[in-house]
């Protein structure tokens, strides 16, 4: 039970599945929203979960929508093969992005630059 949430009887709801008409915020797959984005030199990210087509050099990456905003994560994975995300653009620290490996993205206002989360 939602944290809070006031007993499924009060709320006039009488079946046995009452849970399922909550949603825990940040929890279930509706709430990554995926796309596929050819690798280039400039992309344009427009949801949280990137597959990364191809094998050229990331340099920069744009999101119109939610640039400004601290504390924007995205979630990175390349599906065809080693790509290269480098330091020439918006993103801190270049790294080379194995295949079908998670990385995360997040957005600094501050440095106005996307910090990778650390590899060993």
């Amino acid at each position: 039970m939602i944290v809070g949430a006031a007993h499924p009887k009060q709320r006039g709801i009488t079946s046995r599945r009452w849970w399922r008409t909550e949603m825990i915020p940040g929890y279930g797959p509706s709430r990554l929203r995926e796309e596929a984005v050819a690798s280039a030199a400039d992309i344009v990210v427009k949801s949280d979960l990137v597959r990364l087509t191809g094998a050229t050099q990331v340099d920069n990456i744009y999101t119109p929508v939610w640039l400004g905003r601290e504390g924007v994560l995205i979630f990175i994975y390349a599906s065809d093969g080693a790509v290269t995300i480098s330091a020439a653009g918006n993103v801190a620290v270049s790294q080379a992005l194995a295949q079908n490996r998670l990385y995360c993205y997040a957005w600094s206002s501050i440095a106005a630059k996307w910090i990778p989360h650390a590899v060993a």
